[in-house]
């Protein structure tokens, strides 16, 4: 089957070349390369992707602006996690596993496959849409849509099941076929509410997300009550439950004043609706919750008999939700039960969570406990519920009650002895929630503390974002000054096997002002590959931006010599940050031979540009070496 498809593929592709409408492509890789990078990064490439690679060709024609090539040089950790993120995921959990851990990219477990146009919103507020093809987890083999910039939307897949559909579809439509032009949101013969008839789910899918991310980010515009209406419908009585609970999370996102649309998703059938339903209704009809919530119920009734419409409106919206709400106290999903319990200030109800023999239960109701900003009683009263949680017997539960003690710190006199004792519990995900509030929330005397044993942690992740903190959350900020752990950070970058963690020790050392041995800074520089060379390129870049290049990097020595050779590398950014690296008078004239044949050899003008303002500093008397 893969074979006859390839035969296609390959037939369509020389009738695009015969016509000069498709450029050339780079020569297929052979398969020991193929095999020597899969066993290298601990991944195996889905078989369609494998298949054309190794027999159509490597980089060149394809949608927007063409097929990247694949590197197989690269050795990088994160191409063998699992992709964070499923075809029938929501964004909520994703989002905040990857603003809270630096160590991890938000697309691991995929590769690059094609940069689309950029999209902008509103006025400079830009997206930069990218192809990428899933390696791992429930969506291996196909297709997503991400944002590069990882500020405007979450993944979205794409309808195609595997890499060769998603070509062919290209194929087939001339009007794609513009290079350097055109995004997914362009794509041909697609409209909202129109795709919801869709026969194929997966399509209906792929609009609805498009649909949240084209209309959620245009701050002026919002949708249509039609729209909104559609969008009820598809979560109470699409055909699947992807589709049901993408529509119901869409709501809020493409019009604030959802409640009235979400009110009927309180009884649709699946949990998930519900739930996603109830936070919608907060957050329109703006419950208080908490406490707070009797007290302002009963100063609204009056209201109920108003003459202004307007404010009788706002009481009628009220009373609607709360009474749509209460029955929810009962709902047989405990997180429906929470997120209501929460909402209503039904306290009894969050206790018996908090007591029930399931561990989902129970972390449910630590989530909905009332921290940060809500009263001191009340947070007083959410640090009681959690402490017994800590000694409980599943591990997400205590994750989960550590973070709620971690958020709310102000009121727990303990909360340092606490986080220090968690980071020996041998549940990552515990370790982990530790490790978060130890390093943003801990007095300065707890964190020399803190330091050499989230630095001495088995989990990398934790290595990692303890290292950020030191260096780009900067040490000043962390106020743990270098003495108390430059040694441990230039052990980790000699020898620890996970090479992000190794970059992002070079990078802490740069930025505490202890730089490493300009041997084993330029050691590290060879050796890596992928993006932990890149953040070690751009550890590089930010010591000679502090002022005068260090020793390691005058010329001559050995980081310098490394920076050399990079310009000679094929990805042209790495090539870019090497020129910056050495335009901070870091050459001198006996560089202007390596300088000269990377200008010969350069392709791109601003490149080509600042080599040129480098050739012109080393030479005596100067040249009009500019491109």
């Amino acid at each position: 089957m893969i074979e006859e498809r390839l035969a296609r593929v390959t037939e369509r592709l020389q009738a695009l070349r015969a016509d000069g409408d498709a450029p050339a492509f780079g020569p297929p890789l052979p398969e020991e390369r193929v095999a020597a990078f899969e066993e290298l990064n601990g991944i195996r490439l889905p078989d369609a992707y494998r298949r054309f690679v190794t027999t159509i060709g490597n980089g060149g024609p394809g949608p927007y602006e063409g097929l990247r090539a694949l590197d197989v040089g690269v050795c990088d950790p994160r191409l063998s996690g699992e992709f964070p993120y499923g075809p029938g995921d929501l964004p909520g959990r994703w989002r905040r596993e990857t603003a809270e851990w630096r160590y991890w990219t938000r697309y691991r477990g995929s590769i690059p496959l094609a940069r689309q146009h950029d999209i902008e919103w509103e006025y400079h507020e830009t997206a930069e849409p990218e192809s990428r093809l899933v390696l791992s987890g429930p969506g291996r083999g196909r297709v997503v849509l991400v944002d590069a910039s990882h500020e405007w939307f979450p993944p979205i897949y794409h309808p195609a099941p595997d890499f060769l559909a998603w070509y062919e579809e290209w194929l087939d439509d001339p009007s794609a076929r513009r290079y350097g032009s055109g995004s997914d949101f362009d794509r041909l013969g697609w409209s909202f509410p129109r795709e919801r008839d869709d026969s194929d789910q997966d399509e209906v899918l792929w609009a609805t997300h498009v649909y949240a991310a084209r209309t959620g980010n245009r701050v002026a515009e919002q949708a249509l009550p039609a729209d909104c209406r559609a969008l009820a419908e598809m979560a109470l009585d699409a055909p699947s439950p992807h589709v049901r609970a993408a529509a119901a999370w869409a709501l809020p996102r493409v019009r604030r004043d959802v409640g009235r649309y979400s009110l009927p998703l309180l009884r649709a059938r699946d949990a998930r609706v519900r739930r996603i339903a109830v936070r919608s209704v907060v957050r329109s009809v703006a419950l208080p919750g908490a406490a707070e919530f009797a007290k302002a119920e009963s100063a609204l009734r009056p209201l109920l008999a108003e003459q202004a419409p307007e404010l009788r409106s706002a009481a009628l919206e009220h009373a609607e939700a709360a009474a749509a709400l209460r029955p929810l106290l009962a709902d047989p999903d405990p997180e429906v039960r929470a997120a209501a319990a929460a909402a209503l200030g039904a306290d009894h109800v969050l206790a018996g969570l908090l007591a029930d023999p399931g561990p989902r239960a129970r972390a449910a109701a630590l989530d909905e406990l009332p921290t940060g900003s809500s009263a001191p009683d009340d947070r007083r009263n959410a640090v009681a519920a959690a402490r017994p949680l800590l000694r409980d017997p599943d591990p997400d539960v205590r994750a989960a009650a550590v973070a709620t003690l971690g958020l709310a710190h102000g009121d727990v006199p303990w909360i340092e002895p606490m986080l220090h004792a968690a980071l020996t519990d041998p549940a990552v995900p515990v370790r982990r929630a530790a490790a978060r509030h130890l390093l943003r929330f801990a007095g300065r005397s707890a964190r020399p503390r803190s330091v050499p044993v989230l630095l001495a942690d088995p989990d990398p992740v934790i290595r990692y974002e303890t290292l950020y903190r030191l260096g780009l959350g900067t040490a000043r900020a962390m106020a743990v000054p270098a003495r108390y752990w430059a040694a441990d950070a230039r052990e980790l970058m000699r020898g620890d096997p996970d090479p992000q963690v190794r970059a992002g020790a070079l990078v802490a050392l740069v930025e505490a002002e202890a730089p490493p041995p300009a041997a084993d800074w330029a050691r590290l520089l060879d050796d890596l590959r992928g993006a932990a060379r890149d953040l070690a390129m751009w550890g590089t870049l930010r010591s000679v931006r502090r002022g005068e290049p260090p020793g390691a990097l005058r010329p001559g020595g050995p980081v310098h010599e490394v920076v050399h050779r990079a310009l000679g590398d094929r990805d042209g950014d790495r090539r870019s940050t090497a020129v910056h690296i050495l335009g901070k008078k870091a050459c001198a004239a006996e560089c202007r031979p390596v300088i000269l044949a990377a200008l010969a050899a350069e392709e791109d003008d601003l490149t080509r540009y600042s080599l040129g303002r480098i050739l012109d500093s080393i030479t005596p008397g100067g040249t009009p070496a500019g491109p």
